[in-house]
Order: structure tokens, then sequence, then C-alpha cells
């Protein structure tokens, strides 16, 4: 209890859930962060930038928005190709039909939060959630690593309502303890007025513009962990990163309530002005070599994607 409100206090995100487990292979694109020790989620993008939630850097103060003396990489961690947290590579002993590679870990360069994000600003305060890390090098793209398209600019005034999206992260067990294993669910769009409806309180902070409401069927929400992560759709030209994950309710798995998304395609033109303002040095691309340490026989693992099978999310919490 004293954990839960604590982070409720100083990170601004809910407490408590729990997830179906992901196959190894899916959401290539997700990025694991740690800002100051807390986990947040993103999505690669363009081959070296990563889509995020504002709100995760709320305590990083703006003179380590650049990686002058280390400044920025002792705040914020990245990790990509993660699918367990507690061991790299991921690859379980004597498990075949497994992908061992270890984890890409790549400094943040610099990061951009929106402009007009202002975590102080009452009901507000989750109005332009979005903010760009520029990695120092681009990773190579594999099975594991891999960029997602952004949405047409146009589908800012789309209402999605019914289409089913995806989220992952590695958020609050109902332990209390973040998820070692990446966790997925599948999330129905709702209407403006079924969002407001439901949100209660956290209803001020919704902005029908730019936000996008989701909710499970038997009550599950994204919580605690999952800030930042991706909000996913399919589509038969492939996966289109539609939302970011923002806010919800005051309690995680409330039935009947959804989670806040930033809509990714409101905001369209100011990633690509971002992208557009990150200094352009060659130096930057000089990764390492790189040689992927192949560990078993096997090379893949079945996917379940869609599978249909939601997750259960129980205690609470106020943001994500």
């Amino acid at each position: 209890m004293i954990k839960c409100l604590l982070v409720l206090l100083l990170l601004n995100i809910a407490c408590g859930y729990e997830f179906q487990n992901a196959t190894q292979l899916e959401s290539p694109w997700y990025v694991y962060l740690t800002v100051l020790g807390e986990p947040c989620g993103g999505s690669l993008i363009k081959n070296k930038y990563v889509v995020t939630a504002a709100h995760c850097f709320n305590k990083v103060k703006k003179d380590h928005y650049t990686n002058e003396d280390g400044k920025l990489e002792a705040a914020v961690k990245l990790k990509l190709g993660i699918w367990k947290t507690d061991r790299n590579p991921d690859c379980e002993p004597g498990v075949d039909d497994q992908i061992c590679e270890y984890h890409v870990e790549i400094p943040p360069n610099e990061l951009k939060v929106h402009r007009r994000y202002n975590p102080n600003s009452g009901r507000e305060r989750f109005k332009n959630d979005i903010a760009i890390i520029e990695l120092t090098w681009p990773p190579r793209q594999s099975e594991l690593v891999r960029s997602i398209e952004l949405p047409e600019s146009g589908d800012c005034e789309e209402d999605f309502e019914d289409d089913v999206w995806t989220v992952t992260g590695f958020g609050l067990s109902t332990n209390q303890d973040y998820a070692t294993t990446k966790k997925k669910i599948d999330l129905r769009m709702i209407s403006k007025e079924e969002c407001e409806d439901g949100l209660g309180d956290a209803r001020q902070y919704y902005d029908k513009r730019t936000h996008i409401c989701g909710k499970g069927r038997k009550g599950e929400t994204t919580c605690a962990g999952d800030s930042g992560s991706g909000v996913i759709e399919r589509t038969s030209t492939g996966p289109i990163l539609q939302g970011i994950v923002s806010f919800g309710v005051s309690k995680c798995g409330t039935a009947g309530a959804p989670s806040g998304f930033v809509k990714v395609a409101c905001f369209k033109e100011w990633i690509k002005e971002t992208i557009d303002e990150f200094k352009i040095d060659p130096s930057k691309y000089a990764s390492p070599v790189f040689k992927p340490k192949m560990l078993t026989k096997g090379k893949k693992q079945k996917s379940n994607t869609d599978s249909g099978v939601y997750g259960l999310f129980k205690m609470f919490g106020y943001f994500y």
C-alpha cells in the first residue's frame, strides 16, 4: 500500500494489474525505459527515435535533456529486443525455438518533451503528453528489434470506435511487483461519450481532440509501468502506432473503466518537426560492431498474437 501511494504521488502512475504473457517475437518495436529507476515504455520509429509519454520524465531536470556529461544517460536507460527483464539473454534453459540474443542497450543522445506539455497545469497535466528520445546510434533491425509505422495525419479526426488495439508492457502485477515477462492486452476503442462516462474524476484530464480511450471486456486496463507504451492497430499492411499510454481511473481494473491514450495522429506534424530539429552528426551513427550471440539451436517461438485472451487487472492507483 505504501509503495503504491508513493509511486502515485511521485510519478502520477497507477498501481497493479496482470496481463497475458506476450510471446518473444511480439512487439519488436517496444522499448523498455527506466527513468530514475522507474519503468516506462516506448516505441521505436524511424530506426533511431523512441516515442513515449512526456510525464515519464517529470522528475528529470531539463538540463539533463541532452547527454552532456552523461546526465541523460544516467537518468534514462533504454533496452530494445527485450522479452524478460530478469534474464539476459531472454531464452530459457532447455526450451527450444527461442531466440537467444542479448538485450540491445543504447544510450539516449537527446530528449525532447512537447513544448506545450506542462505537468503542473492542473486538469491539463496530460495534455500534449508526448516526448521523443533520439538514440545515440540506430539499432540493427532484426526479428526482435524493428521500427513501427506512424498513422496518417488525417487519423486525428477518426474516432476508431469498436476497433481493437493492443498494448504491451511490464507493469505491476497483483503482487505489486513489476512484471518480468512482457505482457499484453487487447482493448476496444470507445466513443468520446463512453470515455467521459467511465473516467469518473479522471475525466478532467481527457482532451476530446487529442486523446482516445479503450477498455477491455472484463475490466482490464493499462496501469503502472505502462506509461509511454504504444497502442497498436494491426492492419493488412502492418502494425501502426496509434496511441501512447497516458492516464486512467483511480483504480486499475475497475469494471467499465477506460484507459486514456495520446492520439499519435494528432502529433504527426510535431513528431516530424522534432526529428528534424535533432542535430545530425554523422558520428552518432557510428555504432559499435554488433555480433549477435546465438546460444541455442532454436530460432523462433510460435506467436499467439491473435489469441484474443485477456488478462485481469486488480490492484489500484491513478495514472500510468
